[in-house]
Parts: C-alpha cells; structure tokens; sequence
C-alpha cells in the first residue's frame, strides 16, 4: 500500500478528485504508467520534483484526463511556477554585482582604457608631426623633383672620396668607395632633401640660378647647367661651401653658379652637362661611377 505524503494539502483538486473515485496512487500509476513520485509531487504542486517542462506538462495532461478533470488550470498554476523561476535568474546575485564593481576590476578596467589613450595619443602625434615639416605649395617646386632630392649631413653617413681627377676616375679602389657612396646615399635619397639645388622642371624655360650661397665674386663665376637622362646620383661641392648630394629623375636639370665644381657622379651615362655654354657629353658608360672636377 502507497502511503501519501503532505495529505493534507490539495492545491488542485486531484488528490480529492482521486479519492473519490476510490483510487490510490498506485492505481493511477497502473492507468497512466506515471511514477507515484511524479503523481503525487503534481498533486502537492510541489513542480520542483517534475523532470524538464516538455515532460512535466505531459504528465499533468495525462493525470488530469485519468480523473477526467479540465487540465487547463493545473497547467496554469505550472506555467505560473515556470514564470517565477525565469524572473528569479533574471535578478542578479549580490555576489555577483560586488564582483563587477570589485575594485579590482575597475583597476584592471582603468588600465586598459590607460594604455588605450596613450597609443591614440602617441597615433595623433605620428601624423600631426610629419605635416609640419612638409613643403608649402607656394614653393614652386615639383613635389616629385622635391622627395627625390637629398641631403645627408650626418658625419657618419658621409664618404669622403679624396682623390679626383679632370674626368674618369682611375679604376681601383677609388671607384669602389664612390661606388659604395652613391648606393648608400641612393638609399637616403627617399627621406632627405637639399635645399641649395634649384629643380627645374622639363617644361621649364629661361635660366635661374640656384641658391647656394656664393662666396667669391659673382663676375668669376661660372655656369654649369646639369640634365638627366637617366635617374643619377650626384655628390656636389660648390666653390669651399659644404658638401650636398641630389638625386635625378630623367628629365629633370638642376643648375649652378661657382668657381669651381667638385663632383662623384653614380651615373656617368645618365647625365649631360653644360658648362659655360658649352656642352660635355660621353662623361663614361651608363652605370659608371667618375669623379669630375670643373674647371
């Protein structure tokens, strides 16, 4: 014999439905093959010990037409049950707040948005920076002729190429190290600028002169006048001013005025020179490396 536990409560009406037809639990469970667990949690609404809700209400379904009662209304009082369990994961534990506003994590928070305000920073002042030290438009000249032109005046970057002849560098040593200096300052030639040479567009007509300062007497001077055919590095020393280097697009002329002219040129076959009116050419092959001296 099944003994009913909590018989005093009937919140449904089942358990007196049941007994009035004379049944026991064990007689349902032989009807609807319910377990007598299930049967009498349903009758005690105690809806906690009900398996997942697909099942739970099957059974409330089942039970309820085995005593041929209206099941709408015991399935009310679960969907209700069900509803108090939503909103009561819904309401945050107190643990769970204190953890989210621990101090610990708002300092793990504030050095994060810390590190994040120093790299915009820091990305601000990369592309500000650079803007300052771009060339104004009102220059008048080529913004092309402009980031290829160079100027290397760090004294560690300089080679210094001491021995020079009227025309072609004697092969040797000499010619390795000028060679050695146009492809290090070729390299340079991206990032630097020289501000003595004046570049003159191929369009260009007329005669300017440069605005390397000049320091002997402008009636001794001369003019040398410079055009590329093919891009070619030159190292320059005007008169006793300091030494500079530029860089050559085809097509481009630079042009001077000096008593003398001191030049290594990486590219003997790319260039043509006109020096007092007069033009020189065949200075030596494409991609040879001379030294020239004018007068």
């Amino acid at each position: 014999m099944v003994v009913d536990i909590n018989s005093d409560n009937d919140f449904n009406g089942l358990k007196a439905k049941r007994e009035a037809m004379g049944l026991s639990l064990k007689d349902v469970f032989e009807r609807t093959r319910i377990s007598v667990h299930y049967l009498q949690a349903i009758e005690n609404d105690e809806f906690s010990l009900l398996p997942e809700p697909p099942y739970a209400k099957n059974f409330i379904r089942i039970y309820a037409h085995a005593l041929g009662m209206e099941e709408k209304s015991i399935l009310g009082r679960y969907e209700n049950y069900l509803h108090s369990l939503k909103i009561l994961e819904d309401v945050p534990h107190e643990e769970d707040v204190g953890h989210k506003f621990s101090p610990a994590v708002i300092s793990r928070y504030g050095i994060f948005l810390g590190i994040v305000l120093i790299l915009l920073i820091m990305f601000v002042v990369m592309k500000l920076v650079p803007m300052q030290y771009r060339p104004s438009s009102e220059a008048g000249i080529d913004r092309a002729a402009m980031e290829t032109s160079i100027n290397v005046a760090s004294e560690k970057k300089d080679i210094t190429v001491e021995q020079k002849v009227d025309k072609v560098a004697s092969p040797g040593a000499e010619e390795e190290q000028i060679k050695a200096a146009a492809e290090l300052a070729y390299e340079q030639a991206q990032s630097t600028t020289v501000p003595a040479a004046k570049i003159i567009s191929p369009k260009a007509t007329g005669g300017s002169t440069g605005n390397v300062p000049q320091t002997v007497n402008e009636v001794k001077t001369s003019r040398l006048v410079i055009k590329a055919i093919e891009e070619t590095w030159i190292r320059m020393r005007l008169d006793q001013n300091p030494t500079f280097q530029i860089l050559l697009k085809p097509g481009q002329e630079v042009e001077y005025k000096a008593v003398v002219f001191n030049m290594d040129i990486g590219n003997a076959g790319g260039i043509v020179i006109h020096f007092k009116g007069e033009k020189i050419e065949n200075l030596g092959k494409p991609g040879e490396v001379i030294s020239l001296r004018l007068p």
